[in-house]
C-alpha cells in the first residue's frame, strides 16, 4: 500500500542536485521507451513516485502518465 505520494509541482530543474535528477530522469525515461517492467520494479522501490513528472517538465504529465498512450499491458 502506498501510504504518502510524492508531487513536488518544481518545473525548475536547477532545484534539485544531481544525484535526484539523474534518478528522476531514469525513471521517466523507462515510460518514454516503454520499458515497462523496469518501470514497475522501479515503483516497488519508489511508490511514492508514481505522480512525479520528469523534472523541468512542465505539463504536469508523470511517467506512468505513458502508461495508456504507449500500450502498457498493465495499463487501463
Amino acid at each position: 500500500m502506498i501510504r504518502l505520494l510524492q508531487w513536488d509541482g518544481l518545473t525548475d530543474r536547477a532545484c534539485f542536485d544531481d544525484w535526484y535528477r539523474e534518478e528522476r530522469d531514469r525513471f521517466a525515461d523507462m515510460a518514454r521507451d516503454a520499458a515497462w517492467n523496469r518501470l514497475f520494479e522501479a515503483l516497488g522501490e519508489r511508490p511514492e513516485w508514481v505522480n512525479l513528472p520528469r523534472p523541468g517538465n512542465r505539463s504536469g504529465f508523470s511517467p506512468t502518465c505513458s502508461t495508456s498512450s504507449n500500450r502498457c499491458p498493465y495499463g487501463p
